[in-house]
């Protein structure tokens, strides 16, 4: 949507924006819970079955099934829009946290009962991730993109921050159900914010079948160079995120005085560099820049996280890992804006739906492949995983120059 005058490009000018507000507020509400979901799913299954091959397999299953079945909801977002598709998501993550609860409780959660639960529970996932990110451009004007996708980015550090934070306070002081019965409360409120928002269809009719549409979505995103390169690097990315978020919380455990409460506590670190590096990235013009932006947030990432890998080996081992935590947090965020803002000017406004859902959900599925992989490797060598995390992303950053094409460009619809 471009007003004939656009406004000044500053952060007052983008939430008086009519909206902003509300979408912003879902916005943390709904990661709140996703973040506070990430670190309570694994510090659940660790403490009840004492697996961490099975925390890396349960975290998988959170993830992939959504992933796979995105491209739907894609196309049914480009036809009915958002907000309707985003309350179901919510409503079925606090239906699946109550039964994980009641489970429990009856003696009846069994490793077979808690991935059908999760799996089921994910399927709607990309509903609200990618229903939340694909209104930005919709809602915002064009000149105001970076700010917009700094709010964005500003939202997921703060969650960052509050939710690993939260579940690690609750979860030490109150136990993995209570722990899970907030997050269904927080999920609760965010489907009922957002369900204040108006909704802002993408300027298109519906062709086809939703299947046919959905597929359609796909091609557009195989035929972009700017959604194919992404899709590789960000799946490369996502891989060793995967692998670290499974590894770190084991890592805290063979700390001393370490456990849940430091586990959130050090993800929280990151949280506020994050944030710190979106506020920085959404005042720089990353038109034109995106790609250097990325290589070189992607290698300083990596930098951090052998950082992190290496802190068992000093003798203030907390404050090595809180050191790489936050450099990792800045150069995130730094990265989070020029990656989003580069894939918004490679798609088309009437595709926006399917095809950013297709390129999120790509983007995202090395985050359940690092995590599948991350038991098995923790098992083999903790610092190895650790150490493989980076190397992981570090070869994205390598891959950036040859798959990222120099300008922007746009699939033919």
């Amino acid at each position: 949507m471009e007003p004939g005058h656009p406004p000044a490009p500053t952060y007052r000018a983008l939430l008086a924006i009519p909206g902003v507000g509300p979408l912003a507020g879902t916005l943390l509400l709904a990661r709140l819970g996703g973040a506070m979901w990430s670190l309570a799913l694994i510090l659940f299954v660790l403490q009840r079955f004492h697996s961490p091959v099975l925390a890396g397999i349960t975290t998988f299953v959170a993830w992939m099934p959504g992933l796979l079945l995105s491209p739907l909801g894609g196309a049914l977002m480009d036809r009915v829009g958002r907000v309707r598709l985003i309350v179901l998501d919510m409503v079925v993550a606090v239906l699946g946290v109550v039964a994980i609860v009641l489970l429990s409780l009856t003696g009846a959660l069994t490793v077979p009962s808690l991935l059908l639960v999760v799996g089921a529970s994910s399927i709607t996932g990309p509903l609200t991730w990618v229903g939340t990110r694909s209104l930005i451009p919709l809602v915002v004007p064009s000149p105001l993109w970076e700010r917009g996708n700094a709010l964005d980015a500003i939202t997921a550090s703060l969650t960052m921050i509050a939710g690993p934070a939260l579940a690690g306070l609750l979860f030490a002081a109150a136990g993995g159900l209570a722990t899970l019965l907030a997050i269904g409360g927080v999920w609760l409120g965010a489907g009922l914010l957002v369900a204040t928002v108006r909704d802002v269809p993408a300027p298109r009719t519906p062709a086809g079948g939703v299947l046919r549409e959905a597929l359609e979505g796909l091609r557009y995103v195989v035929h972009n160079p700017v959604l194919r390169g992404l899709a590789v690097l960000m799946s490369l990315a996502n891989a060793g995120d995967g692998i670290f978020q499974v590894a770190l919380p084991v890592l805290f455990r063979s700390f001393p005085r370490g456990g849940s409460a430091v586990a959130g506590a050090v993800w929280s670190v990151f949280g506020v560099a994050s944030v710190l590096g979106a506020l920085a990235g959404g005042r720089m013009a990353t038109r034109g820049r995106e790609r250097r932006i990325i290589l070189a947030t992607l290698l300083m990432v990596a930098a951090a996280y052998c950082v992190v890998a290496a802190a068992p080996l000093v003798a203030l081992p907390l404050v090595a890992a809180a050191a790489g935590m936050a450099v990792a947090g800045v150069f995130v965020g730094l990265h989070d804006i020029a990656m989003f803002s580069l894939r918004q000017r490679a798609i088309e406004p009437a595709w926006l739906g399917r095809a950013m859902s297709v390129s999120m959900s790509v983007n995202a599925v090395g985050l359940p492949v690092g995590t599948a992989l991350a038991g098995p490797l923790v098992q083999v060598s903790l610092v190895g995983a650790m150490a493989a995390a980076a190397g992981v992303v570090a070869l994205a950053a390598g891959l950036c120059p040859l798959l990222l094409p120099a300008g922007v460009a746009r699939a033919r619809a």
